[in-house]
Formats: structure tokens, C-alpha cells, sequence
């Protein structure tokens, strides 16, 4: 889930594709980080990387564990392979896919206990930068 709207920050830098990254919620206000994309089709990328990524760390705590198991020696340099393999696909450093970040405060008016994404988003297209916004 995410908004859809042509935002312009003060830097004029321009992004269509926004999504909540955290919601604090400290009654009476709801704190709400936004991450703002180009276009969808970075924030794929960012999920793609984060698979990635998340791939590497597991087979990295494999590759460990063998290592520490002298009864699994002849899996080890397999597991070494596939980690290698995945490393390829890895970035040689982390990448910001988002172009900016914001951060608004909403009004909880108390009436929702349990505070939902789509709740947070339907509160977000009731204030001025958000106003007008699709959900995609």
C-alpha cells in the first residue's frame, strides 16, 4: 500500500510514489515517516535489494554454523558457493532508492484505539501535502 501524488519537496526534487516507513504513535498526535520514491518502480528495486540482502545474511549464518561443525565439512564449501553467488548480486555499497523523507504529524482523535496503516493512510489524504492522493 502506498499514495500516489506529484510532490515537489523545497530542493525540487519530484516523487510520485510515497509509503509510510514508521508510525509513532504518541496519543494525542501520530507521528508518520513517509518515504518518497520517483516511482513505484524504485521502491521495487528497494524490495529486490532488501531480498538480497536478506538471502546473504542467512546463508552467512549457514556458512558459520558449518564452519563451527566438523561433522558437516563436505556441505560447507556449497553453502560457501551459494553465498559467494548471492554476494554477486549484492551492491558494492547500501542504496538510497528513496529521494526524500517526511515527516507529519496527524491528530489522533482518540476515537481508534488500534492505529492501522490504511487508517494512518486515509488520515494522511486529509492533510494539505497528501490531499488528493490515490492509493496504489
Amino acid at each position: 500500500m502506498a499514495l500516489q501524488k506529484e510532490i515537489m519537496n523545497e530542493f525540487g526534487i519530484v516523487a510520485n510514489y510515497h509509503r509510510i516507513k514508521m508510525i509513532e504513535n504518541n496519543s494525542p498526535i501520530i507521528k508518520v515517516s513517509i518515504f518518497s520514491y520517483v516511482d513505484k518502480k524504485y521502491r521495487e528495486l528497494e524490495k529486490s535489494f532488501a531480498t538480497i540482502e536478506d538471502d546473504y545474511q542467512k546463508q552467512t549464518v549457514l556458512v558459520n554454523e558449518l564452519a563451527n561443525d566438523e561433522t558437516k565439512q563436505d556441505e560447507l564449501q556449497d553453502a560457501i558457493n551459494v553465498l559467494e553467488a548471492i554476494q554477486e548480486k549484492l551492491p558494492n555499497s547500501y542504496k538510497k532508492y528513496h529521494v526524500f523523507e517526511t515527516t507529519i504529524e496527524i491528530k489522533n482523535d482518540g476515537k481508534e484505539e488500534d492505529i492501522s496503516f490504511r487508517l494512518v493512510y486515509d488520515k494522511l489524504k486529509e492533510t494539505e501535502e497528501f490531499a488528493d492522493s490515490i492509493d496504489v
